[in-house]
């Protein structure tokens, strides 16, 4: 059975005023959340998943196991960069890493834990609740099995060198820089050539000096 045209019209005009603006607002706001999850799904690409923390001189863990035996039972300090994959804070961390790895090579040592996914899954939730791990980046340092310090989204490579350098030194590298940079010497006398020659005195004031004796 068809619906009159006069019924349809009548029902249409019969809607409350502003509802097709709602409609509309509605619309655009379907149109946002689009947008901002093809974005994300853009970025999701484009920042690799594994990468986001600590440069290739970073020893990768997966697992638990590897944890236990690279960083708990190592011989020497080691940092740990624990990041979430796809993370732009944890990319802004990899100068800072990276150069504490130059300084510290071979007295510490280095390691890089995606403890989360860009999707949000944790990979190891042992260790995420046995050191309570919930921002990221969070960087810690062990020694002896045991947790010495903490940062968390900190960019400060002075932060990280403080630390280090009361645990183990600081790196050769300060020490070469002081003896290849010293200390200007000091200044020197200006020869005698350099003197300005004595004031000679005009016939007047000669003169002048001649009658006060």
């Amino acid at each position: 059975m068809r619906r009159c045209p006069t019924a349809a019209a009548g029902e249409a005009s019969s809607a409350p005023p502003g509802s097709a603006s709602r409609t509309g607002r509605r619309l655009l706001d379907c149109r946002g959340t689009l947008r901002a999850t093809l974005a994300l799904m853009a970025w999701a690409l484009l920042v690799p998943v594994a990468g986001g923390c600590g440069p290739s001189k970073f020893k990768t863990v997966t697992n638990e196991t590897e944890f236990e035996e690279y960083v708990l039972k190592a011989d020497k300090p080691v940092l740990v960069a624990f990041f979430k994959g796809g993370c732009a804070t944890c990319l802004f961390l990899d100068p800072c890493l990276d150069q504490l790895a130059e300084d510290y090579d071979g007295r510490v040592k280095f390691a890089k834990f995606e403890l989360m996914r860009f999707w949000f899954e944790v990979t190891c939730p042992a260790i995420q609740k046995r050191y309570r791990i919930g921002l990221f980046p969070t960087v810690v340092l062990f020694a002896e099995g045991k947790e010495k310090k903490r940062w968390i989204i900190d960019y400060s490579r002075d932060a990280y060198r403080k630390v280090l350098d009361e645990i183990v030194g600081p790196p050769p590298a300060d020490e070469t820089a002081a003896e290849c940079c010293p200390s200007p010497p000091p200044p020197r006398a200006p020869p005698e050539s350099a003197k300005p020659p004595p004031e000679k005195k005009t016939p007047v004031q000669a003169g002048k000096s001649s009658g006060r004796t």
